[in-house]
């Protein structure tokens, strides 16, 4: 819908203020949308071609909190959304 479409894009927008580097956004957005999956840190910098240690380090610098707390923290926006709707 227009409606979804057009959050899509403030939050795109938000995200680049934000003052966060490109990589970090891209990580956290495919941490986002693959949580429920087994994802690893591994699997994420493999992705964005990065080592997993400068991308930990780089989450944990510019978002203040670290990879795992970033899928704890999706898990919990889905778990919350869910109990909303229901």
């Amino acid at each position: 819908s227009w409606l979804k479409t057009f959050l899509a894009k403030i939050d795109e927008i938000r995200e680049k203020s934000s003052g966060k580097s490109e990589l970090v956004l891209l990580a956290v957005r495919y941490i986002k949308n693959h949580c429920l999956e087994s994802l690893r840190l591994e699997t994420v910098a493999e992705e964005l071609a990065v080592s997993p240690n400068y991308l930990s380090t780089i989450i944990k610098k510019e978002t203040g909190i670290t990879f795992q707390q970033h899928m704890i923290q999706e898990k919990l926006n889905i778990a919350r959304k869910l109990l909303d709707d229901t």
